[in-house]
């Protein structure tokens, strides 16, 4: 085996210790479309287009729009991770475990009943992670108005320029 082979094996077991460490890591957070190699649901999303707005206004405008990834979607990226992964192809140590993670995501997946329950599952997780950040900022807004009607009352002339260079800031 000359210098360049080497380094193409070198660069394959790499690579392959890679994929596997990442399949493993998605498994074990139950992010089962990240195993599969896709993005989750297919969503885009929508952000908000002020920061100064009710808590509720800003829940509001940081839905998401969700995009069902199709069986057949599913079905491809399945095979194509399988064939990386597959303990006879991959040569890292672990790839007989992520080649079981990616059987059980994709058993989860690929029935409608399951995944339904299991979209459900994360748009919850979402739901919760979103309203923290949007009430954290709903807090700063707040706190950010409150500053705001003090420095009123002590920069007359200058008041609401500071306060709209402050709404930017924020």
């Amino acid at each position: 085996m000359n210098e360049r082979d080497r380094r193409r094996a070198a660069t394959r077991r790499r690579r392959d210790s890679q994929t596997v460490k990442k399949l493993l890591r998605a498994s074990e957070r139950g992010l089962h479309y990240a195993v599969l190699g896709m993005n989750a649901r297919g969503e885009v999303a929508i952000g908000t287009m002020h920061t100064l707005l009710p808590a509720d206004l800003a829940r509001a405008a940081m839905r998401r729009l969700r995009v069902r990834a199709t069986p057949g979607e599913i079905k491809a990226a399945y095979r194509q991770m399988a064939r990386r992964v597959h303990p006879d192809k991959n040569r890292d140590g672990r790839a007989m475990d992520a080649f079981r993670a990616l059987e059980a995501s994709y058993a989860i997946l690929s029935d409608e009943g399951t995944r339904t329950e299991y979209d459900r599952k994360l748009g919850r997780r979402a739901r919760k992670r979103r309203d923290k950040v949007v009430d954290g900022v709903a807090s700063v807004c707040a706190g950010a108005w409150g500053m705001g009607k003090n420095l009123c009352t002590v920069v007359k002339p200058f008041s609401r320029p500071i306060m709209i260079l402050g709404g930017l800031v924020v």
